[in-house]
């Protein structure tokens, strides 16, 4: 594909989107060139266009694309995590992770990639797949199982944040649930709470037009007065991403429930951000492991050591 152009959506700073013509990226060792072919937008995508992400979890210019499901390629060349395109040859069908781990910090040796310390992601840190190629790390590509349809596919990285929120909360069979929100993670969060066999599930949202789409996914009642949805229930996840949501969703819980937080509140009225572009990248812990007992260090191709994230994916309590 050497010389291929094809285009990109790109965010080249906040307020400022459009497609552009872009060269094909290069696949290094351990990288697979996948051709996307369902790409999902989410609200996420719309706070990246309009700079409301903390500087510390994007970088611009950005192609967008966190959400999405593709071909491969090319078949992928040996590498460090993988034989020579093992499992993988041209024209598979294919999901992506979208975090990508240094693979050395604490976090990362013990299994907790998604809380890895130099935080790196599709889509917010690195280039995302709403283009016509993008490359994924090997170990992070998973083939699709006969069946599954591009759009269904492209919901896995929502949906795995929902099921991770969900499968952290020990949740028993039984249990009354509320979901507050009506959009696409408080559906998936209806949908996946089946699995645990609750005895009602609720949804409290505020567009009446959600309340089929709810019901198709297991809610037994579509609410949009927290009145009527009632209080006391055994599970209460949030899934809206406001502050009256989080609130609504603790006053719900009975005494001693569980509360899951999968919404990413706002920011706060004032806040401003600094925003900077790119830099040329050196080498670090993510190309070369650090010494024996070293502490990572990161450069800008991994953006740099993170503070601690700000996930939308696994945060749960307990009332009192």
């Amino acid at each position: 594909m050497a010389g291929e152009r094809g285009l990109a959506l790109v965010v080249r700073q906040p307020g400022e989107v459009g497609l552009e013509e872009r060269d094909v990226p290069r696949p290094g060792p351990g990288e697979v060139l996948i051709r996307p072919t369902m790409v999902g937008l989410c609200g996420t995508d719309l706070d990246i266009v309009a700079g409301r992400i903390d500087p510390a979890y994007i970088r611009y210019p950005l192609v967008l694309g966190h959400e999405w499901s593709g071909t491969v390629a090319e078949r992928p060349g040996p590498g460090a995590d993988a034989p020579a395109g093992e499992g993988l040859t041209s024209g598979t069908r294919v999901v992506g992770e979208g975090i990508v781990p240094c693979g050395h910090c604490p976090r990362c040796r013990a299994g907790q990639t998604n809380l890895c310390l130099t935080y790196d992601e599709l889509g917010f840190t690195r280039d995302g797949a709403a283009a016509q190629f993008v490359v994924v790390q090997r170990s992070l590509v998973h083939p699709l199982a006969p069946g599954i349809g591009a759009e269904d596919a492209a919901l896995a990285e929502p949906a795995s944040v929902v099921y991770r929120g969900l499968s952290g909360a020990a949740i028993a069979p039984g249990w009354r649930s509320l979901v507050v929100g009506d959009g696409t993670v408080a559906l998936l969060a209806v949908r996946l709470l089946q699995l645990w066999s609750p005895a009602e599930t609720v949804m409290l949202g505020q567009r009446e037009g959600q309340a089929a789409l709810a019901a198709e996914a297991g809610a037994a009642r579509f609410e949009t007065d927290g009145r009527a949805a009632g209080a006391g229930y055994d599970l209460v996840v949030e899934a809206a991403g406001s502050t009256d949501a989080v609130l609504s969703a603790f006053a719900a819980a009975r005494r001693g429930g569980t509360v899951v937080l999968l919404g990413l509140p706002p920011p706060a009225p004032d806040t401003t951000w600094s925003w900077k572009r790119r830099a040329a990248p050196t080498r670090c812990c993510r190309h070369s492991p650090p010494p024996a007992g070293a502490a990572p260090s990161c450069c800008s191709a991994c953006r740099r050591t993170a503070p601690p994230r700000r996930s939308p994916s696994t945060t749960s309590s307990t009332t009192t």
